[in-house]
């Protein structure tokens, strides 16, 4: 039966008018389960695969059929960007069936006062600014859900292990509570390393049962290739070089780049800006991050989705999710991308159109290898890592949720505080058992509870009344008096950069600035005309030319999938077709070495005074390894894929890893005495010290996968 004929006419109107004959499949799947609303619904389709309109045409249909006392879905999304495109995908749907949208976060301002008399049936909004609504308008926001039918979550990948993620899962948890009821989820997303992670995250009581629906991955030609480039003593700028060849194959297209810096991305930026320049022929490449006022990113999005201007966007992971920016012929990916799924979102972006494929240029940046070189250099591991992404991607193999690798306690600090603001005071067993017992912080018991609020209460956060009721105290009433309570995650110091009077947009600052002194933002140089500390405001002046200090930004943690993958790829012998004739040639060297070093049959390599120890595990486990080396009084420290160990002998090695097969390996409390409680997260300052080192062990070391490549160690070395 067609599914689709349970839908609103105003909905089946809507969908005559854009000339669908058809809804796509997952469409028709998600209609009866969102229907119904007896259950969660997870959608998994990838980029431009109709997720949005599966979830909205059926709850569109839903509350216009039986329209709501208020607000009747809302969906929560991570970015400020999904939610101002969402209310315009939207605004036709509704109002195609008399029902109104409401786009809510920072940067709106229409519709806000008007919404608390005569709310829009539809809510999009930040987990931030529903963080608000619980802290100064509970009751309010109370009425006007009173008929809520609907939670959608989008871009839910996003949000999974994320402190913003475990947030969102405390503000729904809180909803639910304050309606005294349960209300069906539905997610939305574009890949799921684990179907059953993902359906665990969206709801952790498993309240209701969840259906997953994947749509269909698409099997249209794909097209990638992978350039290496060397930068060698006195020759030219590699990346210089990528910049001349994207000039040359992107000009009179649109295009997505994609850089793992905002520093890559300014320099891209400013090398392509002064290529069109010096070719005499309009610009067409812009820079496109988080520092970036509003207006210019929306401007540079608007005129991606008109299409009439060729228009190439250099950016970092802001264009990743979601938004929709209208059709583009290829993406391109300057070094490794951070995981398998971002790599895998990003390319989804190109071949939106029937009959085009999707295409992928990936570009990466190696050393020039001598005598001296590390083991990670000679087996190119920037190139390795790179390669084994695409071939992963290819064979549908992605890193799993991570739902348990952090205790969140700095994310516990806000959502206490809240809680008590919501209610004007709350007793330490209320909230245990709204936040721990049944909510998203099941991991902490009640002794390790009582422990954090006392660590709150010594640094001032809470105070306890006289009859056992916890407010605010100072530092919680600061916290609170600055607003810095919405946000979960942390935000660096950042000034304005003003240029001519107008504002160009914010940059974080950790290091001293002067008068003078040059940079590069906005795909332009400047030179810093006055440095105002009090008001934070960086004045510039347009600098011609001069050398300029990058953006930072740290790699980003590897996985053991990634790691798996990066060893298959150096033990095989085929040679991908997509590699250029540098990258063949660097590929094959490697593999060369990986083979003089015997790694292939080791995972101890000796060198000079030095041992390399290759478990091909992620950084997490690799970080167990160290530590427990560590505390043998072994110098260790983790090199790329490799533990190396400066002051020992191979056998001394060994004898340590057979120890720990049969023994297991030295306990958390062992290692995390060898490491530092350092304040990592927005509110870790305000948590006990001996919980932050406990969250600091949860968070970095992995014991079961070090296990598990501990055992292959001691096996292939025995």
């Amino acid at each position: 039966m067609n599914a689709s004929m349970y839908l609103h006419p105003g909905v089946l109107k809507w969908i005559h008018a854009r000339g669908w004959r058809t809804l796509r499949n997952i469409q028709e799947q998600a209609i009866a389960p969102i229907l119904d609303r007896q259950s969660d619904v997870l959608i998994s389709a990838p980029t431009a695969g109709g997720k949005t309109e599966a979830a909205f045409l059926p709850i569109v249909s839903s509350l216009a059929g039986n329209p709501p006392r208020g607000v009747g879905c809302i969906c929560i999304s991570p970015l400020r960007a999904l939610i101002s495109d969402q209310a315009r995908r939207l605004e036709s749907l509704c109002e195609a069936t008399g029902l109104r949208v409401q786009p809510w976060h920072g940067d709106v301002t229409a519709g806000k006062q008007q919404f608390w008399k005569s709310p829009a049936e539809i809510l999009l909004i930040t987990p931030e600014s529903l963080e608000a609504m619980f802290l100064h308008r509970a009751s309010d926001l109370a009425r006007v859900m009173v008929e809520l039918r609907y939670v959608v979550s989008d871009e839910l990948h996003a949000l999974v292990g994320s402190v913003r993620g475990r947030q969102m899962q405390s503000l729904l948890h809180r909803l639910d509570t304050l309606l005294g009821r349960t209300t069906p989820r539905i997610a939305l997303s574009a890949t799921f390393g684990d179907v059953k992670l993902a359906e665990r995250f969206l709801r952790p009581d498993g309240a209701l049962p969840c259906i997953s629906l994947e749509g269909a991955q698409g099997g249209g030609e794909l097209r990638v290739q992978l350039r290496a480039f060397i930068r060698r003593k006195g020759g030219d700028d590699p990346y210089q070089t990528i910049s001349d060849h994207l000039f040359s194959v992107l000009r009179g297209e649109s295009n997505l780049v994609f850089a793992n810096s905002r520093g890559l991305v300014e320099q891209v930026s400013d090398d392509l800006r002064d290529r069109s320049e010096r070719a005499h022929v309009p610009n067409e490449f812009f820079p496109h991050h988080g520092s970036l006022s509003r207006d210019q990113r929306q401007w540079l999005e608007a005129r991606l989705r008109d299409a009439h201007l060729p228009t190439t966007a250099v950016c970092t992971s802001t264009l990743e999710l979601g938004v929709d920016l209208g059709d583009v012929e290829s993406v391109a990916q300057i070094g490794g991308a951070p995981t398998v799924s971002a790599l895998k979102q990003r390319l989804g972006r190109s071949g939106r159109r029937p009959g085009k494929p999707q295409v992928l240029r990936q570009y990466v940046v190696l050393g020039d290898v001598a005598v001296d070189s590390s083991p990670g250099e000679r087996l190119r591991l920037p190139l390795i890592q790179a390669i084994a992404a695409v071939e992963l991607m290819l064979q549908r193999r992605f890193e799993p949720p991570r739902l348990n690798d952090d205790l969140h306690y700095s994310t516990l600090v806000q959502q206490v505080l809240s809680v008590i603001v919501q209610n004007r005071g709350a007793r330490a067993d209320q909230l245990y058992g709204l936040l721990c017992k049944t909510g998203p912080f099941h991991d902490i018991d009640t002794k390790n509870f009582g422990a954090f609020l006392r660590g709150l209460g010594a640094t001032g956060v809470l105070e306890q009344l006289g009859d056992g009721t916890l407010v605010p105290g100072v530092s919680g009433e600061r916290l609170l008096a600055s607003h810095d309570l919405y946000t979960a995650f942390a935000i660096p110091e950042e000034f304005r950069l003003v240029a001519g009077g107008k504002p160009l947009g914010t940059l974080p600052i950790d290091s001293p600035v002067a008068p003078g002194m040059l940079i590069i933002f906005g795909g332009r140089r400047w030179r810093i005309a006055h440095a105002d500390i009090n008001s934070k405001t960086l004045t510039l002046l347009p600098a011609p030319a001069g050398k300029v200090p990058l953006f930072g930004g740290g790699a980003a943690a590897v996985s053991a999938l990634l790691r798996q993958g990066m060893s298959e790829l150096l033990r095989d012998t085929t040679m991908p077709v997509y590699l250029d004739e540098e990258a063949q040639m660097q590929l094959v060297a490697a593999r060369s070495e990986f083979l003089a070093m015997r790694l292939d049959t080791q995972p101890i390599y000796a060198e000079d005074s030095c041992l390399w120890l290759a478990p091909w595990c992620s950084d997490r486990a690799l970080n167990v390894l160290r530590l427990a080396l560590c505390s043998l009084g072994l110098e260790a420290t983790n090199e790329d894929a490799f533990v190396s160990v400066s002051n020992s002998t191979v056998p001394t090695v060994v004898e340590a890893l057979d120890q720990w097969r049969v023994q297991g390996l030295p306990s958390m409390d062992q290692l995390l005495a060898l490491s530092l409680p350092i304040v990592e997260q927005k509110f870790d300052q305000f948590v006990d010290t001996a919980l932050r080192l406990q969250n600091f062990g949860v968070r970095h070391l992995d014991f079961d996968e070090a296990t598990s490549a501990l055992a292959r160690l001691s096996s292939t070395t025995a």
